[in-house]
């Protein structure tokens, strides 16, 4: 066996032409594996991100919870993490007075009355609740803002909306540590410091806002400074004037919340999410304190996190079985053209040593020892070319996504949204790309090695001394036409009847060239 290992090792030394030549060929190859992985594995790391921005960073989100609910309630199932949101105050929807009054006075009351007439039975509806605590008592502009003189006309439109004590505003109370989980996305400014800075919750940074940052607010007897905006990670209310705020809570604002909002995060998302989520809800309504509990799961995250969905269907769905099948085509053209190059390279190889593999027979040694001798070949040139294969593939995807990113850059800021939409392509590497490429390059060698092996073993070890070819070259008299003969001369016509004689050669070399 070590005599049959280094006759391999001399071969590969003597033929340096040969050996470059087919490991060139392997690195192509694995390159070529890699970077389809690799861009694959960025598309989705960059979809997950753009996901966890818009949507949230969690598995599951329930809101309507009693506000003295222990979230470690949850931990002993198929929970990894519970972050706790209080909702401090809840604003009251001038749309839900409306519908109110119309349940009361049919539905023919919002056409056969004025806005006036209407305006003031809202405000008779409004009389009989109760004042919220928390509202905007006053508000002071911040005067180096932009069109600060503009805001000011706004602000004094809809100032008997702001300054509403029956309506309120939304004001959701967070644990600092949680500011940056969650679903809040800074449009603008920052995130609060400390429990007298706030941000407010808007769909972009272009969309109207009332206030601007550096505007101070009165709420419930103390003054509050917007130092930001972040999008809206829940839904605000629908009156004239949609006022989410977000603030570090306080213990106290804890303890007076209306309830409780848990941002869930899955342990095992192999298991069916499904059934992960009922058991959640199943569990928080054994507690009868809990109202109507409302449930999101977060599928089109998930999805993208190899999460099981059955039973659930998600936006994603479309997009990621594209983007996978996209790449299994391409790994599947990839290889079946990887195993065709090289095997015209090993074929090659194998011919020249014909003559060297019949003296072998003849002196005894088994069909097993040479394939063995050709099967280590293979192993060589497979690691070396694997190794800088896939770094030359995580060089070049490195380059590629940095290219990508830039252009999606300019194209959206070429939108005008630049601050609202955040799309880009995340260079990532796993070991399962590298196993991926290294056990699809090494099936490619073996079969493309193994191929000619077997068929040069089966001829006899006198016609592999004798040289006996694999392409036969037919003798026969061929025609070719005396037009492309006079048009081209006796070259072309040589060649177009060399071409007719040995069409297999000719074919596997048109192939291998084309590829």
């Amino acid at each position: 066996m070590k005599d049959i290992i280094k006759l391999s090792w001399k071969n590969l030394m003597l033929n340096k032409n040969r050996t470059i030549t087919t490991l060139v060929m392997i690195i192509i190859t694995v390159a070529t594996f890699a970077g389809i992985s690799i861009m694959y594995e960025s598309a989705i790391k960059g979809l997950e991100k753009t996901f966890k921005e818009t949507k949230g960073d969690y598995s599951i989100s329930v809101e309507n919870i009693d506000k003295n609910y222990d979230k470690n309630l949850l931990k002993d199932k198929n929970t990894e993490k519970v972050s706790e949101y209080y909702t401090i105050s809840k604003a009251l929807s001038r749309g839900k007075i409306i519908d109110e009054i119309t349940k009361q006075k049919g539905e023919a009351y919002l056409d056969n009355h004025s806005n006036e007439e209407i305006q003031a039975e809202v405000q008779k509806a409004m009389s009989k609740l109760k004042p919220s605590k928390w509202y905007i008592q006053k508000y002071e502009l911040n005067k180096e803002g932009e069109d600060y003189s503009k805001q000011q006309e706004e602000a004094k439109q809809f100032e008997e909306a702001i300054l509403n004590p029956y309506l309120g505003v939304d004001i959701l109370g967070v644990n600092k540590e949680d500011l940056k989980g969650y679903n809040f996305r800074l449009i603008d400014g920052r995130l609060p410091e400390n429990e007298n800075e706030i941000v407010l919750q808007k769909v972009s940074k272009t969309a109207r806002y009332t206030f601007n940052i550096g505007t101070t607010i009165t709420m419930n007897g103390k003054e509050y400074k917007i130092v930001g905006y972040v999008n809206n990670a829940f839904d605000s209310n629908d009156s004239e004037v949609n006022i989410g705020i977000v603030k570090i809570a306080t213990e106290e604002e804890k303890k007076e919340a209306v309830s409780k909002v848990f941002g869930i995060y899955i342990k095992d998302k192999g298991k069916k999410v499904k059934d992960t989520a009922e058991e959640i809800s199943k569990t928080l309504k054994e507690d009868s304190k809990n109202g109507s509990i409302k449930m999101a799961v977060n599928k089109s995250l998930l999805r993208l996190q190899n999460a099981n969905l059955q039973g659930y269907e998600s936006s994603t769905d479309n997009v990621i079985a594209t983007l996978e099948m996209m790449r299994n085509v391409l790994i599947v053209i990839v290889a079946v053209s990887g195993i065709i190059i090289m095997y015209n390279s090993f074929n090659l190889s194998l011919v020249e040593r014909r003559k060297q593999y019949g003296i072998l027979k003849s002196l005894g040694i088994k069909n097993s020892s040479l394939y063995v001798m050709i099967l280590f070949e293979a192993l060589v040139l497979s690691v070396v070319g694997i190794v800088i294969g896939y770094i030359c593939g995580m060089i070049g995807d490195y380059l590629v996504v940095g290219y990508i990113n830039d252009t999606l850059v300019n194209m959206i800021k070429s939108m005008g949204v630049e601050n609202e939409l955040q799309m880009s392509l995340i260079y990532t590497t796993n070991i399962h790309a590298f196993y991926l490429v290294a056990i699809s390059t090494g099936i490619t060698v073996v079969l493309a090695a193994m191929i000619p092996a077997i068929k040069s073993t089966r001829i006899s070890p006198i016609e592999n001394i004798r040289g006996k070819d694999d392409y036969v070259v037919n003798t026969k008299k061929v025609k070719t036409s005396n037009i492309s003969k006079k048009l081209f001369g006796i070259e072309f016509d040589l060649a177009r009847k060399n071409m007719k004689r040995a069409k297999k050669r000719f074919r596997i070399a048109t192939l291998s060239l084309a590829i």
